[in-house]
Formats: C-alpha cells, structure tokens, sequence
C-alpha cells in the first residue's frame, strides 16, 4: 500500500516547550517525553525556550539536561516575556531533527499521543499532523484513534474553545476541526515557510499558522487527543487574547478579501473596506468557500523527503500551491491554442487542399484532392 514504510523510523524528533513559570509541570512533561521517545526507538531533543520566568524553570531545565543530556535537553532562555509565536521561532534556530512537535509544557498536551501522530504521518506522508479535541475519529483514518474531548474546563472556558472555532471556520473554511489547539508535528521546511508568512502573535497564532498552511496547499492530518486542563499553574488565557484572536481572524479574511476583489474585479480604485455596488450584491461567505472549494487539494499529495529550505534565496523551493498553480498555466496556454476550425482556416490561408472549394454541377473547374503541385507522383 501506497505510504507504508515497514522499514525503522530513521529520523529525529524536535520538540518545542515554550516555558514561563513552569517549575513544576517541566520535569514531569520531560520524563514523559522521554518515556515515550525510548520506547519506540525514536531519536530526539526538547529545546526548552523559556521567557525568564520568575519562578526558577531555567534552573530546573539546567537540571535535567545533567540527567538526560545536554544534547536532550536544550535550554535556550530569552529575556523576557516575549510571545509564544516568537517562542516557537526562537526554537527553531536550534532544532536539529527533521520533524518538529509543538505542545504546551503545562502537561495539558499527553505524549502518549505522538506514536500516533507519526504512524498518520508516515502512512499518508503528510506535511503536517495535529491534535483535534473536537473529533472522534482521526483524518485520514487511524485504527488506534479514540475520541477527543476536554477535562478539567468549567462551561465558560468550553464555550470560549468552541465559539473561536467556529468563527475561525465559519469565515475562513479551512478544513480543521480545531484550530486554537498548539499540539501538532510539522516537517521542518515546512514548519519554517509557514512561520515566514506568519503574522500575528501569542494565541492566535496557531490559528492562523493552521490557515496559512492549508493556503499554501500543505497536506494537513487530524489524530483526536485528548486535553487535560493544567495540573500546576494558572492559565494564561485572558480577555486580551480572546479580543486579539477575534481580530486575528477578521484580518486574515480581510486579506482574502483584497486579493480575491483584485483577481475578479481588477478594481483598485477602491480604498480597503470599501464595496463597489456589483461586488455588494455578492453573498461574500458563499464566495469564500466556493473558492477554498478551488484551491488544490493537498491530502493525495506526495513528495519525497528531499526538502531544501524556502529561507534559502534562489533554492528552487515550490510549495504544492505553486506547483499546482504551475500545472494550471500550462493547461490555461494548452486551452489557449487553435482549435479545429480555427486551424482548418489557417490551412486554407497557406494554400493546401481544403483552399479551393468544392466545384459545382456543370462547372469546368478541377477540385484539388491532393493538395500536390500540377500532378506531380513524386512527395
């Protein structure tokens, strides 16, 4: 079958851990983590990126790459507070593995669920793989896969989770039942390209990382996980990120917006925000998603291992959106050539044997069947 690889997995793992005041949920997170990796014979590394917290996590990280290596354990502090979307891009400078995980160190993300984030990988050879608390059954499927689901939340912070996901697929239709979530593994190119196109910060942005992603035509897989509120710790989730997550959204649709008005109507009169009467008649959520209905699809897609770095100018580096793209101008200039009368037409204006017409009744003329010079036997 088309995806299975029975031979050992041979490539390493890199897991990021942004930390603040996670003294005690840390060592617990690296034991598991470590259990897991061991036991299925898998190379790996933790880069821990902590936003010196006050609470003394960067002693207790200095203290567990004594134990299981400095080579393990990779403490990279920053100096102070400074996002966690610039947390994972802070890491990346240092992972050495070809696939990264991204999770939460509050021990809310179980690694027990990344054999099976693999397994998918490797049986579909996708691009990425995340955790979905919203599913019962994993995309494409997985035997092993049980439902997702939540612990440990009261109503409010459940109908918060829900309400973001649906606004997020209700505007922007990206396929993925959960966005908000932070659990997931990526290629490392891969991971790399859609940080770089990446704009907003803290919460928001493994939404729209997820979006960007299935724009870019990168093939995406769902394993239902299940989410344990922290054991240690306060969440850090307020009302701020909740506003900035609702404006995260507005603006990536908005983005859509432009480009697809700048595609259909060559109308850049216009300032932002501002309708012409014809594109107002236009139910615009309808339009979205017959034209995310469009765009390729990425789940068939397969490509080698042979990744080169998008951040290297001039590499030759194509996403499978522009190699799509690509495919589609060629067959746009195939359509574009002659058709059958149009080259019947042509033929006659040379002079060949469909140039003179056919003779009619009583007339003297000599109908050309040959389209050969004054009889002659020889081509």
């Amino acid at each position: 079958m088309q995806g299975q690889f029975p031979t050992a997995d041979t490539h390493k793992y890199s897991v990021i851990l942004p930390t603040y005041n996670e003294r005690k949920n840390l060592p617990v997170i690296v034991w598991l983590l470590a259990k897991t990796f061991e036991e299925q014979k898998l190379a790996w590394e933790i880069i821990v990126v902590d936003d010196a917290s006050p609470d003394g996590t960067q002693e207790i990280a200095r203290q567990l790459a004594t134990v299981y290596g400095e080579d393990k354990i990779v403490l990279r502090p920053r100096s102070g507070k400074l996002g966690l979307g610039t947390a994972y891009i802070h890491g990346l400078n240092f992972c050495t593995g070809d696939f990264v995980i991204i999770m939460d160190a509050d021990f809310s993300h179980h690694p027990k669920f990344i054999p099976q984030f693999i397994r998918l990988q490797k049986a579909h050879n996708l691009d990425i793989v995340t955790g979905t608390r919203y599913r019962s059954t994993s995309t494409p499927y997985l035997a092993d896969a049980t439902p997702g689901g939540v612990h440990g939340w009261d109503l409010k912070r459940k109908l918060v989770s829900r309400g973001a996901n649906f606004l997020a697929d209700t505007v922007l239709n990206p396929g993925v039942s959960d966005l908000t979530g932070s659990f997931r593994l990526y290629r490392l190119p891969v991971l790399r390209h859609i940080i770089t196109v990446t704009q907003s910060k803290g919460y928001v942005f493994q939404m729209e990382m997820m979006v960007r992603a299935r724009s870019l035509g990168y093939s995406v897989g769902e394993v239902p996980i299940t989410f344990v509120d922290r054991i240690f710790g306060e969440s850090k989730l307020g009302a701020d990120e909740i506003v900035s997550y609702a404006k995260g959204v507005w603006a990536l649709f908005t983005v859509w917006f432009q480009h697809y008005r700048k595609e259909n109507f060559q109308d850049d009169s216009l300032p932002p925000g501002k309708w012409s009467k014809r594109e107002s008649k236009q139910d615009w959520r309808v339009t979205h998603l017959r034209s995310g209905d469009r765009s390729p699809k990425s789940n068939g897609y397969s490509r080698t291992s042979g990744y080169s770095s998008p951040l290297i100018s001039n590499s030759g580096y194509q996403t499978p959106r522009e190699i799509k793209e690509e495919q589609w101008r060629t067959e746009a200039e195939a359509a574009a050539r002659p058709g059958k009368l149009e080259m019947r037409g042509m033929y006659k204006e040379l002079g060949g044997r469909k140039s003179k017409g056919k003779t009619k009744l009583g007339s003297s003329g000599i109908r050309d069947k040959g389209g050969w010079a004054n009889g002659d036997s020889e081509w």
